[in-house]
């Protein structure tokens, strides 16, 4: 059988989904794309309500050159399909003590806000910096994008991860480099956005620090959804097919390798390619649950921890609040108290650390003519909690609007306009998210490279996981390289 007869079937249609097809259409198969929602995208959508406009997020799009390289693979520009909006500041960090810390969009920038605010931290940002340059060229550049399938892949890469004390948790390394209580937990944050917890997040997750100061911090003018249809748009000019609307009932597996999909609206889907974009626990529980596991997999099925929850509350005001940059950090007094909250205790944090998200600074198309725009993200606890949402929900969205009309957006309560609620809830029920845990499982130093779901599923010799849940994790860059790892192995 010649390569240009192969069939591909994509199950999921996460920016880790679209990647792969597009990879995969490249190299001569004939994909379909498995979609069972309306909309592509996954997580990565863009939805109205009442007028207005939201992004559902992710919202930070950084290592642009993983965008470029999709359509550069058709001879195409990203520029001609999506515009790609530069972000200054990439975020500022609001603090009780009443310092705003503005970092980014440049080194030089970044090094001149901490002369300001922590004139005696200069030198120990410099060298953090340095190091978070090291984790990079080791836990990117050279192993970023290479499987770690195999414990020899692990064994090989030991001795430079030691030397580097990338196994070191992210709070006791920050904590080696600055004195400065506030700048510890600025920096701290970057975890808690792919939904680790800092205390057990390693080190090497710190690299992110230095691709930001790479690549930059963009925004897609439009929202993520522009995103996702200027890739989709490419996709289908490709010859891609993409199946909305769809449901997989199982698969069709023998001799360890996948023949075929089944699904409830169009039956059986053959191929000779299968990819999974989404959480690798759900597919295990719900999708391969009749079939036999290797022991790595049933470990890890029986042990992983799921990430954090989120509870997003996206609203919009009749007052425009010019103020407030696209990323905002409003950290709280204990900023502590909300880590052990969700992590140790699994409780609602009574106190809240919030990522506030303000489109309108850099994209005007986002907002509505003399209107404003939000979403505030918190972390939460995921559905193991046995929390009832129904009636968190109420809680914690007067809590988040307190905090917010007292720190940021005064007189918020009265300018509400519009407004919607998800919850962990939302993220099973929409995104097939198990346990509610919108970044699958922890980046913890046990579920990362070899010891998170591999690329290539165990069970299947021709089939793979694209998304979070695999190697190297959640995020853009992350989600976009494991299609890259998957292609690797063809």
């Amino acid at each position: 059988m010649s390569l240009k007869e192969k069939k591909a079937v994509v199950i999921g249609s996460g920016l880790g989904g679209i990647a792969s097809a597009l990879r995969l259409q490249a190299k001569g198969y004939d994909v379909k794309v498995i979609e069972r929602q309306a909309e592509n995208g996954g997580k990565a959508t863009t939805f109205t309500s009442n007028g207005f406009t939201y992004d559902a997020g992710p919202t930070v799009i950084t290592a642009r050159f993983l965008i470029d390289e999709l359509f550069s693979l058709y001879g195409k520009k990203t520029k001609d399909y999506v515009t790609l909006l530069e972000v200054d500041p990439w975020y500022q960090y609001d603090f009780p003590s009443g310092n705003r810390f503005r970092y980014g969009p440049t080194l030089k920038n970044t090094i001149d806000e901490i002369s300001r605010l922590y004139p005696n931290q200069v030198d120990a940002y410099k060298a953090f910096y340095d190091y978070s340059s090291d984790l990079f060229k080791i836990g990117y550049e050279k192993y970023g994008t290479a499987s770690f399938d195999k414990a020899s892949r692990l064994l090989c890469s030991l001795p430079e991860l030691i030397r580097s004390a990338a196994f070191r948790n992210i709070s006791g390394t920050i904590n080696r480099f600055f004195k400065e209580k506030e700048l510890r937990q600025a920096f701290s944050i970057p975890p808690l956005l792919i939904g680790g917890n800092p205390d057990n997040t390693p080190a090497i997750y710190l690299l992110i620090h230095f691709l930001e100061n790479q690549w930059g911090v963009q925004y897609a003018k439009g929202g993520t959804g522009a995103l996702v249809s200027g890739l989709v748009k490419l996709a289908k000019d490709a010859g891609v097919q993409f199946m909305n609307n769809a449901t997989v009932k199982s698969l069709e597996i023998s001799k360890k390798k996948a023949h075929g999909v089944s699904t409830k609206e169009h039956g059986k889907i053959d191929c000779d390619l299968l990819v999974y974009n989404g959480d690798p626990l759900f597919f295990y529980h719900h999708i391969m649950d009749n079939q036999k596991l290797k022991i790595s997999s049933y470990l890890k099925v029986k042990f992983s921890e799921p990430s954090v929850g989120l509870f997003v509350y996206y609203f919009s005001t009749k007052k425009i609040y010019d103020h407030v940059p696209h990323h905002l950090m409003v950290i709280n007094e204990n900023f502590d108290h909300h880590l052990q909250s969700i992590f140790r205790d699994k409780k609602l944090p009574e106190q809240l650390n919030i990522y506030l998200h303000r489109p309108g600074a850099t994209d005007k198309s986002m907002t509505k003519e003399g209107f404003d725009s939000f979403y505030a993200l918190v972390p939460v606890p995921n559905l193991q909690a046995k929390i009832d949402w129904d009636e968190a929900k109420s809680l914690l969205t007067k809590r988040v609007v307190e905090t917010l009309e007292t720190r940021v957006l005064a007189n918020l309560s009265q300018n509400i306009v519009d407004f919607h609620i998800k919850t962990p809830f939302d993220f099973l029920q929409q995104q097939n998210c198990y346990s509610g845990s919108a970044f699958t499982i922890q980046p913890k130093l046990t579920q990362s490279a070899y010891f998170r779901f591999p690329n290539r599923i165990p069970e299947i010799e021709n089939g793979f996981f694209v998304g979070a849940g695999t190697h190297p994790g959640a995020g853009i860059p992350g989600v976009l390289t494991s299609a890259k790892i998957m292609e690797g192995f063809l």
